[in-house]
Parts: structure tokens; C-alpha cells; sequence
């Protein structure tokens, strides 16, 4: 009986593959990747991440839209063309008429330097030792909450609105000069990242804000004293000064702190802020 030839693979060389047992699979010549094709596909990988960071850097930082030239209005206002004289004429006299009232006892006294709340319109030390703490509403026993409620109380005297608390200490008034108190203010670095609509917001519609034209009595029933400008007219001229982009006027000596206030100022009334 003739033998049945046996059938051979080979390869384009002639080789015989070696064998291989059963059930394994022939080796698979490794492949070494082209270096060409390495180093750029590294370089393509690299100025991807690099656009997506610059992206990334320009949402988060956003270029200040003012400039340095932009006639003294600080950062985070917003100035979208340059004013006519009469326009910032009108400007000056809303900042001083919306500074009438944010540098009244009632505004200044929950901005103190010390981080020690103010009361009365002589800015006497808070009663009873109390001071901010880290949460600006005061330690233990001597939180603001334990006697300022969200109202005020006709009976004992004691003022509240709702939110009552320091400001935080970016936001000290206290001895400021008009100007310096506006340049703070519209500082996104020292108000929390508030915007100039944000600020507008905070200064006409905050409940703790307009507390101030409706301050109440002290426990003897005297009546503290509210900003010297109506509140509609504070709230028109807030939004003036907003909208020509918070330009702040040059220095005046009117503006220092307590230069208008009487030689010989009458009694505060209450106890409180």
C-alpha cells in the first residue's frame, strides 16, 4: 500500500514554520510601532492638552473689560462706552447721594475694622462683648442669632432683619474715606466675586440692606436714625452709578470719614446698630 504524502506549509522564503503543539496557536512576529509615528502622534497629544488648558485658563480668568484708562472705575464694574460730561456729571452726584447712605452708622456699624459690630450712631463697642467670629455671626452663647431675629422687636428694642451678620473682613468700612469704600465694594477680589448687576442687586433689593430705613426703636422706645437719604432716592441713584459703570470721583475733603458729622454730635439714640 503506496504511503499518502504528508502536506507542508511554507512560507514566501521557503521556510517550514516550526511546529507548534495542539491547541496552541503559531507565534505572531512582534511588531516594534514606526518611531516616526510615535513622536508625532506625542506631538499632537501634547498641543491638544496644551489648547484645551489655555481654553480652560481663558473661561476662568476673563480679561477685564475696562482697562487700565478707564477714568477711575474699579474692577467689576461694567463701562460699555465712554461717558459725556453732563452724563458723568450726573454719575458724580449719584455716588455721593448712594454714599450719603452707605456711610451712615446704620450701614458702617456692620462693617467695622475690629470684626467688633458697632451700635449706636457715636459707633459705640457691640454690649456685652460680642464680636464676628470665622462665620461672621458671632461665638457660643453670643451669636448674633440668640437676640437679632429677622424682625425687629418693639419690646426689648433689639433691631433684626433676615441674614443679620458682619460683613467679612474684605468688606470693613470702618475709616474709610468715600472712594476707598466704593473701590472695595466693586472689587470682585473683596466681594466675594460679585458682579456690578450683583452688586446693584445686593445694595437695593438685600433685606439686611434696606433694614437701614426701617431701623426701629431702642428699648426706649426713642427712634434710631436711617440713612439722610430717602431710599427710593439711594436706590435711583445706586442704579445711575451702576449703569454709567461706577466711575469714582476724584477726592474731595467732604468725602474723609466724619468730616461732615457735627463738633459736638447729639446723643445717639439706642443701642444697637
Amino acid at each position: 500500500m503506496r504511503a499518502q504524502p504528508q502536506c507542508t506549509t511554507r512560507g514566501s522564503s521557503g521556510a517550514r514554520p516550526p511546529a507548534t503543539r495542539r491547541g496552541q496557536n503559531p507565534p505572531v512576529a512582534s511588531r516594534r510601532p514606526d518611531p516616526t509615528t510615535v513622536r508625532r502622534r506625542v506631538g499632537t497629544t501634547a498641543l491638544l492638552l496644551l489648547a484645551a488648558a489655555a481654553s480652560s485658563a481663558a473661561q476662568e480668568s476673563p480679561a477685564d473689560p475696562h482697562g487700565a484708562g478707564h477714568h477711575g472705575a474699579p474692577e467689576g464694574a461694567e463701562a460699555p462706552r465712554e461717558l459725556t460730561p453732563a452724563e458723568r456729571a450726573e454719575a458724580e452726584a449719584a455716588f455721593h447721594t448712594m454714599m450719603e447712605a452707605l456711610t451712615s452708622p446704620r450701614c458702617v456699624n456692620c462693617h467695622p475694622n475690629d470684626g467688633v459690630p458697632k451700635q449706636t450712631d457715636a459707633a459705640r463697642a457691640h454690649l456685652f462683648g460680642v464680636a464676628g467670629s470665622d462665620d461672621l455671626h458671632g461665638y457660643d452663647a453670643l451669636r448674633c442669632n440668640a437676640c437679632h431675629q429677622a424682625s425687629n422687636d418693639g419690646w426689648s428694642g433689639v433691631p433684626g432683619a433676615p441674614g443679620w451678620s458682619l460683613a467679612p473682613a474684605s468688606m470693613a468700612w470702618e475709616g474709610l474715606d468715600r472712594r476707598a469704600i466704593a473701590r472695595s465694594m466693586m472689587d470682585p477680589a473683596k466681594n466675594g466675586g460679585r458682579s456690578a448687576d450683583d452688586i446693584l442687586h445686593h445694595l437695593t433689593e438685600h433685606e439686611l440692606v434696606l433694614w437701614a430705613w426701617e431701623p426701629g426703636g431702642d428699648g426706649e422706645g426713642r427712634p434710631r436714625t436711617p440713612p439722610p437719604v430717602p431710599l427710593e432716592t439711594y436706590r435711583a441713584a445706586v442704579r445711575t452709578w451702576i449703569a454709567a459703570g461706577a466711575p469714582i470721583p476724584e477726592a474731595r475733603a467732604a468725602d474723609a470719614p466724619g468730616s461732615d458729622a457735627p463738633d459736638s454730635p447729639a446723643e445717639p439714640s439706642g443701642d444697637a446698630p
